[in-house]
């Protein structure tokens, strides 16, 4: 009995260890994606874009970088999610530090806000 208490508890244990590790490291990713995001001036077209579980993934024509981002839709957008409209050939505009990115379409202008992650 007590032998298997102590099993249940390693267990208890690895399992904590183990959630608390993956946890730090989605931060410590997430971190590290912003601030090259946040950081970069950005204005180029659009080479590729995906959508994925660590956010909207892209890269511009001028640019080998690959900028992830949680971008948030707006109701000045009409709450136009990011991924769902973004194409190869559409512009995006940023300056560095800055919290807004502009995303331009069909001469049409939609302004993103995103995730801060520090």
């Amino acid at each position: 009995m007590e032998k298997r208490l102590m099993l249940i508890g390693l267990m208890g244990f690895t399992l904590t260890v183990f959630v608390y590790r993956t946890w730090m490291k989605t931060k410590w990713h997430k971190k590290r994606h912003f601030t090259t995001f946040y950081t970069a001036e950005l204005e180029g077209e659009i080479s590729q874009v995906k959508s994925g579980f660590q956010g909207v993934h892209f890269k511009l024509n001028n640019d080998s970088t690959e900028y992830i981002f949680h971008p948030e839709p707006s109701p000045t957008n009409g709450h136009t999610n990011f991924a769902s409209i973004a194409q190869v050939g559409d512009s995006v505009k940023k300056p560095s530090y800055a919290d807004t990115l502009s995303f331009i379409k069909k001469k049409k202008v939609y302004r993103y806000h995103f995730r801060k992650f520090h």
